[in-house]
C-alpha cells in the first residue's frame, strides 16, 4: 500500500482509491483492471488476429507499444525511489479488455480490411516485493549504478525474471530494468517451454567472464520464437535492458527513447 499511494496512479502504476483498516485487516480498493493480465491479453490477440501454435505471434506494434508504457512505468517507479523487484507479466494488467478496431482502405480496385488492437493502458501492479530506494545517495556520483555501494540485499521477486546481481543480493533499481527486458521478451515470444527454459536463462545470464574465459557469445538473436518480421531494433532494446552489469545498464528513461518504442509512441 504504501508503494502503490506514493506513485499516485500516474505513468501506467496502479491507482489507489481507499484505504479501509480494522482491528484485523486492511482493505486496498484500487481502480478495476478488467483486461486481464498481460499474457492473458497476449493470448487475446493471438485469437483475435487468427494465429495458433507456431504460428502465434504477437506483431512487433503491439510489443512496441507495451514496452512504451511498462518503460513508462519503471521509470515513474526510480524517480519516486520505488524498486518494485518482482516485474513480471502477471504483475501487469490491462485497464479494459481488448477491442478490434477494423477500417476499410482501397487500393486500386482492392479493398482490403485493416485492424488495430487497442487495449487501453496497462498497469503495474503488485508492489508486495517492493523497496524504498535513497534517491539522493542514488545521484549522489551514480551511487545506485555502483555495485560496490549498493544497500539492497534481500532477495526478492520471480527467478527467471531476476537481473543477475539480484542472485547476488546486491542490487538498486536498475534490477528493475533487467525485470522488464526479460517481461517484453516473453510478451513478444512467450514463455519458454521447460526444455529450451534453462538455456533461454542461461542466454541472458551469460556474463562477459564466462564469455572471457569460454570463449561463448551472448546472441539474443538466438532466442527461441521471437517472429522473424521484428526489426533489428528489438533486439538492440533487449541488448541494453539485458546488460550484464548494472553500473552499464541504461535506465528506463533513457529507453524511452530508444527506436523499437518511438516507433509506435505517436501511433
Amino acid at each position: 500500500k504504501r508503494w502503490v499511494g506514493k506513485l499516485g496512479g500516474k505513468r501506467y502504476s496502479l491507482k489507489l482509491l481507499e484505504l479501509y483498516e480494522s482491528p484485523k485487516s486492511i482493505y486496498v480498493i484500487t481502480e478495476l483492471c478488467s483486461g486481464g493480465s498481460l499474457m492473458d491479453y497476449r493470448s487475446a490477440v493471438m485469437e483475435l488476429v487468427g494465429k495458433s501454435g507456431k504460428d502465434a505471434q504477437v506483431p512487433f506494434k503491439v510489443v512496441s507499444r507495451v514496452a512504451y508504457q511498462l518503460l513508462d512505468a519503471v521509470d515513474h517507479c526510480a524517480k519516486n525511489g520505488v524498486i518494485h523487484r518482482d516485474i513480471k507479466p502477471s504483475n501487469i494488467m490491462l485497464q479494459r479488455k481488448i477491442n478490434i478496431n477494423s477500417s476499410t482502405s482501397n487500393n486500386n480496385t482492392t479493398e482490403k480490411e485493416e485492424k488495430s488492437i487497442d487495449f487501453g493502458d496497462l498497469r503495474l501492479i503488485d508492489f508486495g516485493s517492493g523497496a524504498l530506494d535513497n534517491i539522493e545517495e542514488r545521484e549522489k556520483d551514480d551511487a545506485a549504478s555502483s555495485p560496490e555501494s549498493q544497500k539492497h540485499t534481500t532477495y526478492a521477486g520471480s527467478p527467471f525474471y531476476n537481473s543477475p546481481e539480484m542472485f547476488r543480493r546486491s542490487y538498486s533499481y536498475k534490477t528493475d530494468v533487467w525485470s522488464t527486458g526479460v517481461t517484453i521478451y516473453v510478451f513478444a515470444a512467450g514463455f519458454p517451454p521447460d526444455e529450451i527454459m534453462q538455456n533461454t536463462f542461461d542466454t541472458f545470464h551469460t556474463s562477459p567472464k564466462k564469455i572471457r574465459e569460454e570463449g561463448k557469445e551472448r546472441n539474443l538473436k538466438l532466442l527461441p520464437n521471437v517472429p522473424d518480421d521484428y526489426p533489428s531494433s528489438f533486439y538492440d532494446m533487449l541488448e541494453r535492458l539485458l546488460e550484464y552489469s548494472p553500473k552499464k545498464r541504461v535506465t528506463a528513461e533513457e529507453m524511452l527513447s530508444c527506436d523499437f518504442v518511438v516507433e509506435t509512441v505517436d501511433d
